[in-house]
């Protein structure tokens, strides 16, 4: 029943690491970096569902992605952490007006709360990756720059992603 009622995602999943790996993998920008599309499925997962599925959804998501690239566990780890915190950042966007998940809803975000909601997880989540791969503190502006400049890209791929396919549903998202 469990995996019944998760399958949609599992798809979703399995279609997000085959675009991100044949495709997004090969956009570099200047050969520096590259966008994380499939932190989508972490940015639009419903806030109300069950938070241990999301976690191991995310976490076979980023692994998938490090399997198919070599990379050693840094997506799962970026992906596992930016799914952890991700409830409470769109509760600090809310202004700590909801204490439970089912009174936020990412469909009811306006255009400024979905912009800083995109910006902060994405750039966690670039940094993270970027962080890890190099694990080096001496580096940090150039870890930074890396990140700042995926991050810019990967903003952009899933804005112009939302702009084509909008939240419809507000009640699900």
């Amino acid at each position: 029943m469990l995996l019944l009622n998760n399958f949609k995602y599992v798809l979703w999943i399995v279609l997000l690491v085959v675009i991100q790996v044949a495709l997004f993998n090969n956009i570099n920008f200047w050969g520096y970096s590259n966008p994380f599309f499939y932190v989508i499925f972490i940015l639009l997962y419903p806030l109300d569902k069950n938070r241990y599925i999301f976690l191991l959804l995310a976490f076979i998501l980023g692994l998938s992605v490090d399997l198919l690239e070599h990379t050693g566990g840094v997506n799962a780890f970026a992906s596992v952490f930016v799914a952890y915190i991700r409830y409470y950042v769109a509760q600090v966007i809310q202004a700590g007006k909801a204490y439970e998940s089912e009174e936020i809803k990412l469909g009811n975000f306006s255009f400024i709360q979905w912009l800083i909601y995109l910006v902060v997880l994405i750039f966690v989540h670039h940094f993270l990756v970027d962080f890890t791969e190099s694990f080096k503190l001496e580096m940090i502006g150039a870890i930074a720059k890396k990140s700042l400049i995926g991050s810019g890209l990967t903003l952009i791929m899933v804005t112009a992603f939302l702009m084509f396919f909008p939240i419809v549903e507000r009640s699900e998202y």
